[in-house]
């Protein structure tokens, strides 16, 4: 199979983040490029003017530091917004042949079953993830080829969108001149490089704050078991800055960034913005209650996204959903990554690991992860530091 360009494309409400990467028979083994541009025609994670969603998405095209320049061509691009929703489906199927040996067909029978379910004319499932198989009464089985049965029954979590959102995505990526090659949930694309190993076998809630959207993603015994997506993000607080301060929103904007960075104490500037994460996460607390989830995830809540910068967000949280808090930083290795080490790009990045990952399906652990790109992702995020002050 010839080398091949991919790009992870993560079209947010405020900004349009992607990063290229080459990928040789179905793996990813060099990150080449990053660009990133400011988002018009998008509002809550949903396409709302085509020709100016189109138009950033060519302007994060055109800034790509690319070392390696050459073809963009497909692009997985992630998806978010207000219309996202998920159920957990099981299906069950007869092993009828005399060997009683389960087969891959057996196995991809089974998971086309769990997608039997009732849907609105104007909805599609999105992704369908098996989360567990039982053989014969036998459970926690995780690949049941091979095995001997005559009852395989399979668990799997099913996200559905609106089919509309879906198409006005490819239109958008078309018009730039790029390829489309699926849609993925920001969520779970964030988690292939925020979330560890161990984190998923105890149970941990990922959030991933986005200026219009953040989205859930709970995982349980090492699969996903529940999405949502919560309509409140980072835009609420420059918003709330904008109206409290008496200053325009891009004011706003400015003002809650140099509070990332800022060393000082900005006490005012503070009230608002922790009055405002206070009314983000009880939002989420309400839908993790909804979840059945609360209180049994020993591996607690894991922030990332645009606004997890913010110094006060994770005790902030803590405080709201009574869990303990980390804030999740993208790693391709153990090693952390300089400028590269910001939560904003867990999303694009995700896009590329996921992809690298359909064959086999692995996630980060504390000490092993995706060894290749490192240098190279480097270098070019460091070009990028004068932009981010």
């Amino acid at each position: 199979m010839p080398r091949e360009r991919i790009v992870g494309l993560d079209i947010g409400t405020s900004k349009v983040r992607l990063i290229a990467a080459d990928f040789e028979h179905g793996r990813l083994t060099e990150i080449v490029g990053v660009g990133e541009a400011v988002s018009e025609g998008v509002r809550d994670g949903a396409i709302v003017d085509l020709a100016s969603a189109s138009e950033s998405i060519s302007s994060a095209v055109a800034g790509l530091q690319c070392e390696a320049p050459g073809d963009l061509a497909h692009v997985v691009v992630s998806t978010s917004g207000k219309h996202i929703a998920s159920l957990n489906s099981r299906a069950v199927t007869a092993i009828t042949r005399s060997s009683r040996r389960i087969t891959q067909d057996d196995v991809s029978r089974a998971n086309e079953q769990t997608k039997v379910i009732v849907l609105p004319p104007d909805r599609e499932i999105i992704h369908c993830i098996p989360r567990w198989y039982r053989v014969d009464g036998q459970d926690g089985v995780l690949n049941p080829v091979g095995m001997y049965g005559s009852r395989l029954e399979v668990e799997a979590h099913i996200v559905t969108g609106n089919y509309s959102h879906t198409q006005n995505l490819n239109m958008v990526v078309k018009s730039a001149g790029l390829i489309p090659g699926g849609a993925v949930l920001s969520s779970l694309a964030s988690a292939e490089c925020i979330l560890y190993k161990e984190e998923r076998r105890m149970g941990v809630m990922l959030v991933d704050i986005g200026d219009g959207i953040c989205d859930i993603a709970i995982y349980m015994d090492g699969t996903i078991a529940y999405t949502a997506a919560i309509p409140a993000g980072g835009g609420d607080i420059s918003r709330e800055l904008s109206a409290s301060l008496r200053i325009s929103e891009t004011d706003a904007e400015l003002v809650k960034i140099e509070l990332q960075t800022s060393v000082g104490t900005h006490e005012s500037v503070e009230a608002i913005i922790g009055k405002t994460i206070d009314y983000i996460f009880s939002l989420i607390r309400q839908e993790l209650v909804k979840s059945g989830y609360y209180n049994i995830l020993p591996g607690g809540v894991v922030i990332t996204g645009g606004s997890a910068g913010l110094k006060m967000i994770a005790e902030l949280a803590s405080r709201a959903l009574a869990m303990p808090v980390r804030i999740g930083l993208p790693q391709i290795d153990n090693q952390i990554s300089g400028l590269y080490n910001r939560p904003e790009y867990a999303t694009a990045l995700g896009l590329l690991l996921r992809t690298s990952r359909n064959s086999t399906p692995s996630v980060p652990s504390r000490t092993a992860g995706l060894k290749g790109g490192i240098d190279q992702i480097r270098s070019i995020l460091s070009r990028l530091g004068s932009n981010y002050g």
